[in-house]
């Protein structure tokens, strides 16, 4: 079974769409519909997130007629060790070499994918899978922990959560891969659309778009 049959078979055993191996990797969905196409293969760092999340090896997964390994069946539930976090006050730091963290944020809600913080009372959001590590502040969280509808219900479905952004006026936080470059991103913009790949905002009067797959982090401004 060749690289592509395989990737699909796992995804399709955990009940995950393309979109969510996407999520994993921190890549768009039409980049995992290239690999399960045969089109195109992961980096390196991607091929050990989904051996790290399927839980097999390397040389199973790229080695044509490997031998499959058992492999446990991964749990459909939120079972992110996150979730002890949440209503806390926390510093979570990042997988980013320009932006290393968010300080004194009380965590609000936490899925499979995403965990949504307050920081000053604003929100934002970040993918699980750029977080390096979340620990207490050591002072009093305000507890809260409350969200309206639309965003709590988008974060627990199946749905991208970053359509609910629109007309809203926030900060974009771009990732970075240099231990020498300065955060970048977008300030104090307006998102007019979203979907599952890009985020499109207007800042004086200009339209810019942005791939997910290059957003750290989104948070009210």
């Amino acid at each position: 079974m060749a690289f592509a049959e395989k990737l699909q078979e796992l995804r399709s055993k955990n009940g995950l769409t393309q979109e969510q191996v996407a999520d994993i990797c921190s890549v768009s969905r039409q980049a995992v519909s290239k690999w399960e196409s045969g089109l195109a293969y992961p980096e390196t760092d991607k091929t050990l997130l989904l051996c790290d999340y399927f839980q097999i090896s390397m040389d199973y997964l790229l080695r044509d007629g490997a031998v499959e390994e058992p492999q446990p069946q991964l749990q459909k539930v939120e079972a992110s060790a996150y979730q002890a976090f949440v209503g806390k006050t926390v510093s979570i730091l990042l997988n980013d070499k320009a932006y290393q963290g968010v300080y004194r944020a009380t965590v609000a809600t936490v899925t499979r994918h995403y965990l949504l913080f307050r920081e000053k009372g604003k929100r934002g959001i970040l993918r699980i899978s750029d977080i390096k590590s979340i620990s207490e502040a050591g002072i009093a969280g305000n507890g809260s922990t409350e969200l309206d509808s639309d965003f709590a219900g988008n974060l627990m479905g199946e749905a991208s959560p970053h359509r609910l952004w629109v007309g809203c006026r926030c900060n974009i936080r771009l990732k970075s891969n240099s231990l020498f470059a300065s955060p970048q991103g977008y300030y104090r913009v307006t998102v007019v659309s979203a979907t599952d790949e890009e985020l499109v905002f207007v800042r004086k009067e200009k339209t810019t778009a942005v791939n997910l797959s290059e957003v750290l982090m989104i948070i009210e401004s």
